[in-house]
């Protein structure tokens, strides 16, 4: 009988605590994105290692912030446009170990490069 007993209590533990999880519906709250930092379709940061982007393409929303991380020993700029052809939507210099953030409002693809390093070359679509 006592192991009747045990088998039964232990069915009911195992009961109870199926009924629990499965009952609750309490969940975190869902994250909300402010207004300035709408969410992203893609990566939002931008490693530069190599002498290289990475990703060298990347497609975000508009108004997302994009990070760029210099990873390098040495100083690159993140410009718009291309080699010989600058344009003016974005133009930081990112010293070794610094990060500098690019917000972009309007939609449209948006090619970058740096200045120091013309090779060195990407782009952002902005949805």
């Amino acid at each position: 009988m006592t192991s009747q007993l045990r088998v039964v209590a232990l069915g009911a533990f195992a009961f109870a605590a199926l009924v629990a999880c499965a009952g609750s519906t309490t969940a975190a709250p869902p994250a909300t994105s402010s207004a300035a930092a709408p969410a992203t379709a893609g990566a939002s940061a931008v490693s530069i290692k190599g002498f290289a982007f990475n990703p060298a393409s990347l497609t975000v929303k508009a108004g997302a912030k994009i990070t760029f991380t210099n990873n390098d020993g040495t100083t690159h700029t993140v410009t718009s446009g291309a080699p010989g052809a600058k344009t003016a939507t974005f133009d930081n210099q990112v010293s070794a170990g610094q990060s500098a953030a690019v917000t972009i409002d309007k939609a449209g693809t948006y090619d970058f490069f740096c200045q120091i390093h013309n090779s060195m070359k990407g782009q952002i679509v902005v949805q």
